[in-house]
């Protein structure tokens, strides 16, 4: 009774990136996982993940870049690029990231959101154990008489148009009250869902002039005649932008500050438009992938290997593009497995 009591008691194992032969060989008092920071700043950074040395993370994927000249710290994926790490979810396998919001479109209407590191979508790429949580983050695109597509590994993923009236007064977006509960609905804005999880996308602007019979206009030529008359203040034109952002991001104040350019120029530097959060998935990648959607169950040696708590079981994380495995605690128990 005693023992079974104390064995309740007894926390989750800690993961540990060290075999147990490693272990042996080091000394406690200079073993990894005491030198190894888990905090930077105000988020807490549990195994897989890890900063400093290699032993300190599982893999080159989960490393991450502590930034201790912001005040406070701040961690970023890999070494230090685009995505800063807000919060890291053990309990089902996500974290959110935050960047600047506009992807890098370029003068001919196409661009690229990208998490890089090599996003396995194509040209053989490794696979990287991050990818967009399917159905957690939206498509958005403010402008006038415009239409964008989301393109994942060369399928389309998602997309909306956005229109404006001739009689458009400047006041950005309309139907801030869509039945649907959406901010935009088509008129200065619209949003979209993004269901299938890719580590980039390719993202493609097509101008809707309803006005000109000629239907081969470059599509660029357009885009930068509507920028054009959208940046003149009073212009009466919402600003062209294309965002992907966690569901929820934008409320009714956002919208309107990105699609009016006179209140867009009245932004300060430091505002939110510099820290839009998306929900990524993530997965420890061991040997061939499997897609065993029903039990979700993991080969052994994937088992024995990522998950190193007796009260653990590790589960399939695969959906549509990401492939790995994650350990769960077992009911009654928590803890970093």
């Amino acid at each position: 009774m005693i023992r079974n009591l104390v064995s309740m008691a007894i926390a989750t194992a800690l993961l540990l990136s060290m075999s147990t032969a490693a272990a042996a060989r080091v000394p406690p008092a200079v073993a990894p996982a005491a030198v190894c920071n888990t905090t930077c700043g105000d988020v807490k950074v549990p195994y897989p993940f890890g900063m400093g040395p290699r032993h300190c993370y599982r893999q080159p994927g989960f490393k991450l870049t502590c930034d201790y000249g912001s005040e406070p710290a701040r961690p970023f994926l890999g070494d230090g690029g685009e995505f800063e790490v807000t919060d890291i979810f053990l309990g089902n396998n996500t974290m959110r990231v935050v960047s600047s919001h506009g992807l890098n479109m370029s003068g001919t209407g196409r661009g690229r959101w990208s998490l890089g590191g090599g996003g396995g979508d194509r040209d053989g790429a490794p696979p990287t154990p991050y990818v967009l949580l399917p159905d957690f983050n939206e498509f958005i695109l403010t402008g006038c008489n415009v239409q964008a597509t989301l393109v994942g590994n060369g399928s389309i993923v998602s997309g909306c148009a956005s229109f404006c009236s001739a009689t458009h007064d400047g006041s950005g977006v309309t139907g801030s009250f869509a039945p649907s509960g959406k901010i935009c609905s088509n008129i200065g804005c619209c949003q979209s869902e993004i269901p299938i999880d890719h580590a980039s996308y390719d993202v493609r602007l097509r101008g809707l002039d309803l006005d000109d019979d000629d239907d081969d206009e470059d599509d660029g030529a357009f885009l930068k005649k509507n920028r054009e008359a959208g940046s003149k203040v009073g212009g009466g034109l919402p600003a062209v932008n294309v965002i992907i952002a966690e569901a929820g991001w934008l409320n009714q104040d956002m919208a309107m500050f990105l699609s009016n350019p006179e209140h867009s120029r009245r932004r300060p530097k430091d505002d939110g438009l510099r820290r839009v959060p998306v929900i990524l998935q993530w997965a420890v990648p061991h040997g061939a992938a499997t897609t065993d959607f029903e039990t979700r169950a993991c080969p052994r040696d994937a088992q024995r290997s990522i998950c190193k708590s007796s009260n653990s079981v590790c589960r399939d994380e695969a959906y549509f593009t990401l492939t790995g495995y994650s350990c769960q605690c077992k009911d009654g128990y928590e803890g970093n497995p």
